[in-house]
């Protein structure tokens, strides 16, 4: 068969490909070394430039069937890997289904992930191009959220395995890869922004501020209302978990950051958080901050208590939302008074 694949035949071709699908369907699960062999001509067969379309359109016709059986000759190949039938190479394979990765199935699709992320370890062998090609396969290539999110779960994990040995390598060559890229749908930008916070979240204070800096660049291309409130319900989740080990050098940039959503943020399911973490800040006596008058304005406060109040005519805005602004910010000053912080 992959002689016959020399002449310039569509028919051949065509006749190449139904007898390979007819043999995978009944015998798939036998073959053995026969999968070099049939690898080698599927392979030839996806670089065969089919002839143009007659003015007839028969040619058309034909090249769009051939389309649909190899598409459904790669998916039986992919089905055997899924049930761990499949005895050839799994490299060869694995780069063949890679090139449809639309058509396959969720499952074949996180065994092909499973595999590519073996190369991504920064151990590895050409690890920074493979990780670049699980960014443009699985990530853009596949608009599907579970394979998005299964990309985002595995680096997590490889990134809190190797992060004491190859932190360095791994945030500048792959953590870094994300924020450059302009094509990222709004759905893939959150989960990356979960990527951004897990990293961020334990790397050392060193790469802290550039993490940061990552995350602003991730959400540029959106609009700027979206863009504001995912970013900060972001950096709410990350602050929040960073301030458990929080060092001396890491607060500032904290610090700066809150005022800032404080600044452009006017929801409250945002400004209660905030107001919160900058609280936990002032309790702690040794933390030498000089604070913003904007922060502890008592009428800026006032104004987003009586805001979020107003939306229960009832006035049980302490029963629906927990603990009120009002009362979290009369801490601060308790806490500012003992704790001699001073605002500038």
């Amino acid at each position: 068969m992959y002689n016959a694949l020399s002449t310039n035949d569509q028919v051949i071709y065509n006749e190449v490909l139904l007898s390979i699908n007819r043999l995978i369907k009944k015998y798939g699960q036998e073959l053995k070394i026969e999968w070099d062999i049939l690898m080698m001509i599927m392979l030839k067969l996806n670089t065969i430039q089919l002839p143009p379309s007659s003015p007839r359109g028969t040619n058309n016709e034909s090249s769009g069937s051939y389309k649909i059986a190899y598409s459904e000759t790669i998916c039986l190949i992919g089905e055997l890997i899924r049930k761990d039938c499949y005895y050839g190479d799994k490299k060869e394979v694995n780069n063949l289904l890679e090139m449809f990765i639309p058509i396959q199935t969720e499952h074949v699709v996180f065994l092909l992930i499973t595999d590519r992320m073996e190369k991504c370890v920064p151990y590895n062998d050409e690890w920074k191009v493979n990780t670049q090609t699980l960014l443009k396969i699985y990530l853009l290539g596949d608009d599907r959220a579970s394979i998005q999110q299964k990309v985002i779960n595995e680096l997590i994990r490889i990134f809190m395995s190797y992060k004491g040995l190859y932190e360095e390598e791994m945030i500048s060559h792959m953590i870094s890869l994300f924020s450059h890229h302009t094509t990222l749908s709004s759905a893939s930008r959150k989960m990356v922004s979960e990527l951004f916070v897990e990293v961020a979240s334990v790397c050392s204070r060193k790469h802290f501020g550039g993490i940061l800096d990552m995350m602003n660049e991730l959400y540029q291309p959106e609009p700027l209302l979206v863009q504001q409130e995912v970013k900060s319900q972001a950096l709410i989740q990350l602050f929040n978990r960073r301030f458990n080990y929080v060092e001396g050098s890491t607060l500032p940039t904290i610090y700066n950051a809150l005022l800032q959503i404080l600044k452009l943020e006017n929801r409250e399911n945002i400004i209660l958080p905030v107001y919160s973490l900058l609280f936990r800040m002032t309790a702690n006596k040794c933390y030498k901050i000089v604070m913003d008058k904007y922060a502890f304005d008592r009428q800026s406060v006032a104004f987003y208590e009586k805001r979020r109040r107003s939306r229960d005519p009832y006035g049980r805005a302490g029963e629906m939302c927990g603990e009120s602004l009002y009362d979290i910010v009369s801490s601060f000053y308790h806490n500012l008074g003992r704790n001699q912080i001073y605002f500038n």
